[in-house]
């Protein structure tokens, strides 16, 4: 039986309801500005201990995540120590991704008057994990401080803290205070001595100004012009001239991607001194998938859900809506358009399923890369892995293209492993871990996953675009544990339904006879939550500032594929599917 349909017959015998596995309630607000779940009283710390403890007893990464959350709920001081306590000791397995959540539990705390312990907690860890230096400095704006004063007038404190610290004033500090600050930066020689650590500084002062836009506080005017003048400096590397011309595009609405201030200066200035930008206003086509596109990347990572429903064929809708969005696309409408000499054709009209409208529409984009550009491909199912063809970020070559579309054309469906007529490719979808792989993926290779997100080499040599294709609701991570010894009662005749993850198809059960037995169960981690997954591309893109952008097929789940366009600040495109968005 598939994993979905295992989930769902223990859900009908009562185990989905044990509060170990009770998922998140929504988070409708901003990242890093709404709790889930609002406050819990004081007095409700016992009841909160106890929980943490009924959890600790299930070795499963998403128990220990509700644990964390209810206690950090109560924002009671005991809960802060203990939780301040459990970050230096954390249990195995899945130590990293404790403390990752850990510290994102901290936004609870936000506002509290008491928080002993905390800033020795982060001058100990805090060089190892920015993402908890972040959430402190959140912790002491949320105060009334000021943290991006204090560290702008420390020549000791590092880049990385640095550009934490304004980050979180931004988030939660003033924002007439943060635009002072943005401005003093930027004009100050205070953006860094090498590309990692412009990289860093360029990208916290880019991200407060987008908060500031956020909280309808930022002033064209006033705020870009200290912004579109570090275009003209020499000494700023073209990875971060390349960031600035992104936000300036999305910002001011704008397709350009200028790496210089004079065409950007026509947009600032006040209404009286503009006049319309003279020449062209991109310096190079926009990479484009399925219709989506790149504002200024370079370096572009494609994670292609290769799940078994992917399989699926092409609707009339589907094959009616890729053809007019090619049609309409601004680099050509000819299927061979960009095709590098010798590469084998693919034919538009043989393509009867969803992985080979995939096949040629990536195959297209990639072979309109120009040689400026760095590439690779992620397939993702049950787990992510990178295509053979591309190990790291590689040049668009012809050799490079070749042996891509060879390995394309080589996915084929196998047979189901449990005896059916059916046919698979990957299994399920586990969209998470190619998103995590994506941030790993350099020039040179794959960093260590703790580096990902802030480490010098991801800051320079990493993608700085990511296009996602899914068709399905993400249902797993790369996290799963076993439950403890359940009790699993007689349920002879129980009936129900559920709903494939996959195809989004409901389907019937019916339980035959059983005895009662005792069984475990896997249970996949936090990230197959959207919460979680939510979070964590906030901690992924801090520093890093990727534009992510995506494109849906049929049934997907559009709350998944819309968290994944807010948090890079990409397109979003649908390809058949309901004209009204999904419940949530």
């Amino acid at each position: 039986m598939r994993v979905s349909g295992i989930l769902a017959l223990v859900a009908a015998v009562g185990l989905g309801a044990h509060p170990a596995f009770a998922a998140p309630e929504r988070d409708d607000g901003p990242l890093g500005t709404r709790d889930l779940n609002g406050p819990w009283p004081e007095d409700d710390l016992a009841a909160a201990f106890a929980a943490y403890s009924a959890w600790g007893r299930w070795e499963m990464l998403y128990a220990r995540a509700q644990g964390i959350e209810r206690l950090a709920r109560t924002r009671a001081t005991r809960a802060l120590r203990f939780l301040s306590r459990r970050y230096a000791k954390p249990r195995k397995p899945f130590a990293l991704e404790e403390r990752y959540l850990i510290a994102s539990s901290l936004r609870h705390f936000r506002g509290a008057s008491r928080l002993p312990g905390i800033e020795a907690l982060a001058k100990r860890w805090g060089r190892k994990d920015p993402w908890l230096l972040y959430q402190v400095f959140c912790l002491e704006a949320s105060q009334g401080r000021f943290p991006a004063e204090r560290t702008l007038n420390d020549d000791r404190t590092p880049a990385l803290g640095a550009a934490a610290a304004l980050e979180a004033s931004a988030a939660c500090g003033a924002p007439d205070r943060v635009a002072e600050t943005v401005s003093r930066v930027l004009k100050a020689d205070r953006i860094g001595r090498n590309a990692v650590e412009q990289r860093l500084w360029i990208g916290a002062c880019v991200g407060a100004l987008r908060s500031l836009q956020d909280r309808s506080a930022l002033v064209i005017e006033r705020d870009l012009p200290p912004l579109v003048d570090v275009l003209d400096r020499d000494d700023v590397a073209p990875l971060s001239k390349r960031l600035i011309a992104r936000f300036l595009s999305l910002l001011l609405r704008v397709d350009a991607d200028w790496i210089a201030a004079a065409p950007w200066r026509r947009f600032v200035a006040p209404k009286a001194e503009q006049e319309p930008p003279a020449g062209r206003t991109r310096t190079r086509p926009r990479p484009e998938f399925m219709g989506t596109r790149v504002r200024a990347g370079r370096r572009i990572v494609y994670a292609i859900d290769l799940s078994d429903s992917m399989l699926a064929p092409l609707s009339p809708r589907e094959k009616q809506e890729l053809v007019r969005e090619r049609d309409s696309s601004p680099q050509g409408t000819s299927p061979s358009a960009g095709k590098r000499e010798g590469a084998p054709p693919f034919r538009w009209g043989a393509t009867p399923t969803r992985l080979d409208a995939v096949r040629f529409h990536l195959a297209e984009s990639v072979q309109q890369l120009d040689s400026t550009s760095r590439f690779a491909v992620i397939a993702f199912g049950d787990d992510a892995r990178l295509f053979d063809s591309t190990p790291r970020l590689v040049s668009p070559t012809s050799r490079v293209v070749g042996r891509l579309l060879r390995e394309l054309r080589g996915i084929r469906p196998r047979s189901a492993d449990d005896g059916s007529r059916g046919t698979r490719l990957m299994g399920q979808t586990d969209l998470h871990s190619a998103l995590r792989l994506a941030y790993r993926v350099t020039t040179h290779g794959i960093v260590p996953e703790e580096e990902a997100a802030h480490g010098a080499e991801a800051l320079a040599e990493g993608a700085d675009a990511i296009f996602v294709l899914s068709d399905g609701q993400p249902n797993r991570d790369a996290f799963p544990g076993e439950s403890a010894p359940l009790l699993i009662p007689a349920q002879e005749g129980r009936t129900g339904r559920f709903r494939d993850p996959e195809t989004g198809d409901w389907k019937d059960y019916r339980l035959g006879p059983s005895a009662a037995y005792v069984s475990k169960y896997v249970w996949f981690g936090p990230y197959r939550h959207i919460a979680y997954f939510r979070r964590d591309l906030e901690r992924l893109n801090l520093f890093r500032k990727v534009e992510i952008s995506a494109v849906g097929f049929g049934e997907a789940d559009r709350q998944w594929l819309r968290a994944c366009v807010e948090a890079g600040d990409g397109e979003l495109n649908w390809v058949g599917g309901p004209d009204e968005p999904s419940p949530q």
